[in-house]
């Protein structure tokens, strides 16, 4: 009896150091052929992971600078699961782990961001491949803070429109 309660005492202390978090990313490609291949992709999904994570930034003005706060072990799926197509345009989502990430700290602000593709193709310029980071970069400049920490909480994708919940702290 003693065993199993310090088996179960151990487990519960060691379950919390490996912990796993599946979430998804999702990219635009753009390949100029048609149709559009997912093979060679995945840059701005890479990128746009990390925001699954608080992440400090700092903004002056239109400039919005992301200052990374340490590092999570991340590992993707390469195979990518293709959501959408129209000539040489695709949209795929990656199921991304991230192993062991960071506590989140308490939320002191949310912002609901919500487009369809034709707007990220048309508003999201630099960010016009990467709905999270269209939708992280869109969040703080509603916010109107200057600096603190933003991540996703929550992403969905239905029917050509994304829902982004994206929170903050200080």
């Amino acid at each position: 009896m003693k065993r199993a309660i310090l088996f179960f005492l151990l487990l519960a202390i060691a379950l919390p150091l490996f912990s796993q978090v599946s979430e998804h990313v999702y990219e635009v490609i753009i390949t100029g052929k048609s149709p559009c291949s997912e093979s060679g992709a995945m840059p701005a999904a890479i990128e746009a992971m990390h925001f699954y994570i608080p992440t400090g930034f700092k903004r002056d003005g239109k400039v919005i600078q992301f200052l990374k706060d340490g590092e999570t072990r991340i590992s993707i799926n390469p195979n990518a699961e293709r959501l959408w197509l129209e000539g040489s345009k695709c949209m795929v989502r990656y199921t991304v782990a991230l192993i062991n990430p960071p506590l989140k700290p308490s939320i002191k602000r949310q912002i609901r961001v919500r487009f369809t593709l034709s707007e990220l193709e048309n508003k999201g310029g630099d960010y016009s491949n990467s709905p999270i980071m269209y939708a992280v970069k869109t969040g703080i400049e509603k916010s109107r803070l200057t600096n603190g920490r933003v991540w996703v909480e929550n992403i969905s994708f239905s029917k050509d429109r994304f829902d982004l919940l994206i929170a903050f702290s200080n």
